[in-house]
């Protein structure tokens, strides 16, 4: 079992000057120094307040029984600072180290016997979460690789560069439920710059475990397949190859927004293969859990009879189905009623989503969008934050989403009606569904010697196949979804990192000047 821990952290001559406690294990302390390193990168989804990484007390528990000890002694000795913000069911405790490390990773090897037992239940778990898709794994060992040198000496420069001048650090808006606006109600956004340290060492992270081969294949709860490639930065993929071969990233084009098209069909929220016209649903009520649950009842004999295509998504085919209640159907099912949803359709179809908003921002809010991401952003809004948010003053984005497309706000504002997650996990199974159980099923059925890599919603392969790629993804989403997809194809190769890099010398030239 190995562990990663900063290569300059002086933990040894910490344990000489702080004593641990009588029983103390160093593997154990370092567990707890690999996670703070580690989650940041895996775990896209948790936004880092300040540097402090939240760790979870049950995942904790299962790997060291006794980690309040090891906690106590980091915050008591100065190795750890806690930034004590605990939210049950929201937030967990936070940590990060004290000491100002170089970036720079190295290999620790664990002989501790139960953290190794821990280890290898993992692994298994692992192993078992991606059964049937292990087809998706063995591309990783068979011919990927990375061109470690010149990734490092890319995020070495950009690193300098970042460190050198605030203004050109990452920084996205956090949308934070439990601060106070300026209104003086609950939930505002705020911006968070991230640190260019905190970025290189989750680069050299991923060199380091594309070089051990610990590529870390995972299918998550939502159905995500997750690995070394999804956790890596985006700009780093420019210096992978495959046997030597260019590769090519396809993805859909305005995602979210056309998986949500899928919403607005009656036949999701109906059942599979089609519904009937004279509507003839009924729900009830699961025994288990005693709680109001859909369930269709499908009649194909009526020849007026709407049918789909065997293919086709439907929520009762997703694990998410069981959140969904009687009641938020009811009211979803009453807003698709006579309601014509042509203008969002067409707008998404053509591509050109994000730019009809960005228009629509300088028409009617009187600001120009600097780039297509300041747009995503404001539809990310529009995704995550709560019903409540829409009369804040920061909801600009929100309440002109609304007045351009009142009827898709409505359902997505129903689906959102009791918990605002519920919403971005339904697109996320969603696309993972189409992905996993479509798109790369096929490949394997059809082309068995074609390499895939999945990242999210897109499909990674070799430049040479990148046609063959497209056509089935094309099918797969027309086939699932109804309509068909607008694609987006990107060339993985280092002279993106190096007009990347490029940008960022001109940006600190006029800086500094």
């Amino acid at each position: 079992m190995k562990l990663f821990l900063p290569t300059d952290l002086p933990l040894d001559r910490h344990l000489k000057e702080n004593p641990p406690f009588k029983g103390f294990s160093k593997d154990k302390l370092v567990y707890l120094i690999h996670l703070i390193v580690s989650i940041p990168q895996y775990r896209k989804d948790i936004d880092l307040i300040d540097g402090f990484v939240p760790l979870s007390s049950k995942a904790l528990q299962e790997a060291i029984t006794d980690y309040k000890r090891y906690l106590t002694y980091g915050i008591d000795s100065g190795l750890f600072a806690s930034d004590n913000s605990y939210l049950k069911g929201k937030k967990c405790m936070g940590y990060k180290l004290l000491y100002k490390t170089s970036g720079g990773l190295k290999e620790y090897t664990v002989s501790d016997f139960v953290l190794k037992k821990h280890y290898g239940n993992h692994i298994i778990e692992q192993k078992k979460s991606i059964r049937g898709y292990e087809f998706l794994e063995r591309w990783f060992s068979n011919g990927l690789s990375i061109d470690r040198e010149a990734a490092l000496a890319f995020l070495k420069e950009e690193l300098e560069l970042k460190t050198g001048y605030f203004d050109l650090r990452d920084s996205k808006p956090i949308y934070n439920p439990f601060a106070t606006a300026s209104d003086g109600s609950k939930g505002t956004y705020e911006l968070h710059y991230k640190d260019p340290l905190l970025q290189f060492q989750q680069g050299n992270l991923s060199l380091l475990k594309m070089q051990e081969q610990q590529f870390s294949c995972t299918i998550s709860e939502n159905g995500r397949f997750h690995s070394v490639l999804t956790n890596m930065r985006s700009v780093l993929r420019n210096f992978l190859t495959f046997n030597g071969e260019r590769l090519v990233s396809i993805d859909v084009k305005n995602s979210q927004p056309y998986l949500i098209s899928l919403l607005l069909q009656a036949h999701f929220w109906r059942g599979k293969n089609g519904f009937k016209n004279s509507d003839k649903s009924t729900f009830c009520v699961s025994e288990s859990k005693k709680k109001p649950r859909f369930s269709a009842v499908i009649n194909l004999e009526d020849t007026s009879t709407t049918i789909y295509n065997f293919n086709s998504i439907t929520l009762d085919s997703l694990a998410i189905h069981k959140e969904v209640t009687y009641f938020m159907l009811l009211e979803i099912s009453n807003t698709l009623v006579n309601t014509s949803f042509d203008t969002y359709i067409e707008n998404v179809l053509k591509g050109g989503f994000y730019e009809t908003l960005q228009e629509a921002f300088k028409e009617q809010l009187g600001y120009t969008i600097k780039d297509r991401k300041e747009v995503k952003s404001a539809v990310f809004q529009l995704l995550f934050t709560p019903n409540r948010f829409y009369g804040q003053k920061q909801a600009e984005p929100k309440r002109l989403f609304a007045q351009i497309y009142p009827e898709v706000y409505a359902v997505l504002k129903a689906i959102k009606k009791k918990d605002s997650t519920l919403l971005p996990r339904l697109l996320q199974q969603i696309e993972s569904h189409v992905i996993l159980k479509v798109v790369a099923k096929r490949m394997q059925k059809l082309h068995p010697k074609v390499p895939i890599f999945t990242i999210h919603d897109s499909i990674v392969t070799t430049a040479s196949n990148q046609l063959l790629v497209e056509q089935v993804m094309r099918d797969a989403f027309t086939t699932t979804v109804g309509f068909s997809p607008t694609l987006a194809t990107e060339f993985l190769e280092p002279d993106k990192a190096a007009r990347y890099l490029q940008n960022l010398r001109a940006k600190a030239q006029q800086l500094s000047a």
